[in-house]
């Protein structure tokens, strides 16, 4: 049964805005998730927390912090990702590149099922409609909020986030043999050329 964001009541927040760009402090009260600390290789997404700063975040109106289940959206690019956060240190916030999803309730909306769900092919076709098609194109709050998004029972999301899971932990297996044969590869022609001398 097909549903939206807003219906299913998965909360849709902003990142926080930066003025001027973040400022990085040492020790700082908060911690400050940029575009940049969001790794992309063949394997998948990941937040490297290595990357993350510290900064002291002021503002004028209470500040909803980042919790552990919460889904990272980006606003701009062609493609609008999504990462499930894991776990995320407290006092985090996200910067304005970056819409936040939250599940109402885990046990009836898995956080990797949203992530799941943003980054299908159907709802990323959606976006491009819906924003612009654009490389420069931004996504909205209120966008997100209309996303259609499927409405069926936790059991049939855990299926689905099983399966993606193995998914990728075989590409994660196949990928790590490949770099592994290039390397004996590369070490074989290594020894070939170093003899011909």
């Amino acid at each position: 049964m097909k549903s939206t964001v807003e219906k299913l009541k998965i909360i849709a927040n902003n990142g926080k805005f930066f003025r001027g760009g973040v400022k990085k402090v040492k020790n700082g009260k908060n911690f400050v998730i940029q575009l940049r600390d969001i790794v992309e290789n063949p394997r998948g997404s990941r937040l490297d927390m290595s990357k993350v700063v510290s900064a002291n975040v002021v503002s004028r109106v209470p500040i909803t912090f980042l919790e552990k289940g919460d889904v990272l959206v980006t606003v701009k690019r062609l493609h609008k990702k999504a990462l499930h956060l894991k776990e995320v240190p407290s006092k985090t916030v996200a910067t304005q590149h970056f819409l936040i999803l939250r599940s109402p309730n885990k046990q009836k909306i898995m956080p990797e099922f949203i992530e799941y769900v943003v980054n299908s092919e159907e709802s990323q076709r959606w976006f491009y409609r819906k924003c612009g098609g654009s490389y420069e194109s931004t996504l909205n709050k209120e966008t997100l909020s209309q996303l259609p998004f499927p409405d069926i029972p936790i059991e049939e999301q855990r299926k689905i986030v099983t399966l993606i899971n193995e998914a990728h932990e075989e590409k994660r297996l196949l990928l790590d043999l490949i770099d592994n044969r290039q390397q004996q590869i590369k070490a074989f022609a290594s020894k070939l050329i170093m003899a011909d001398r």
